[in-house]
């Protein structure tokens, strides 16, 4: 596959995108492709709402598109999971189930491959997940809010600590400059 000279640039997901909570919220790969790749491809455009699943290599890891990105496909180790609006699992749901300890065992499993592990699209068709009460959906919903509030919180205090200790020697500086005159 040659390198296009011209066409349109799209936003690339990667796995490092995908934050300490499962949120991606941003893409930095940007990449070159033909009008006529993007045109006569069948890679989709992510969605707000999306999950994805890294298929391929690191395999198991889970993101949801927290926000809206325009003209952002998925990296190529990616599937896309976009359950449909009638279906009894919803979105949350299925993130927080993949995510878990469980859902990466039943993922593990399904893995083939030795050096480079991957589980196959049919693998991943027939994947068990239990279906959630209403009180499960809703509790699910909640953990996942709690988990937003703690990591900005963390980040917050990440900030914190590194405006101390970034600028903790300065106060010094001046501390003894002060005290020298």
């Amino acid at each position: 596959y040659a390198k296009p000279k011209k066409g349109a640039h799209v936003h690339e997901i990667t796995i490092s995108e995908i934050n300490e909570i499962g949120e991606i919220v941003l893409t930095d790969k940007k990449v070159l492709v033909s009008e006529t790749y993007l045109a006569k491809s069948n890679v989709p455009l992510v969605k707000e709402g999306d999950l994805l699943l890294s298929i391929k290599g690191t395999l198991g890891k889970v993101g949801m598109v927290s926000e809206k990105l325009k003209n952002t496909i998925p990296g190529t180790s990616f599937c896309i999971l976009r359950p449909y609006e009638s279906t009894l699992i919803k979105s949350d749901y299925l993130f927080l189930y993949l995510r878990s300890f469980i859902g990466q065992k039943m993922i593990q499993i399904s893995s083939q491959g030795g050096i480079i592990p991957f589980i196959s699209i049919n693998d991943l068709k027939n994947l068990a997940i239990p279906i959630p009460t209403k009180d499960e959906e809703k509790e699910g919903i909640m953990l996942r809010e709690r988990s937003k509030e703690l990591n900005k919180k963390i980040k917050n205090m990440k900030k914190e600590l590194d405006d101390y200790t970034n600028g903790g020697w300065m106060k010094i500086e001046q501390g003894d400059k002060e005290n020298s005159s």
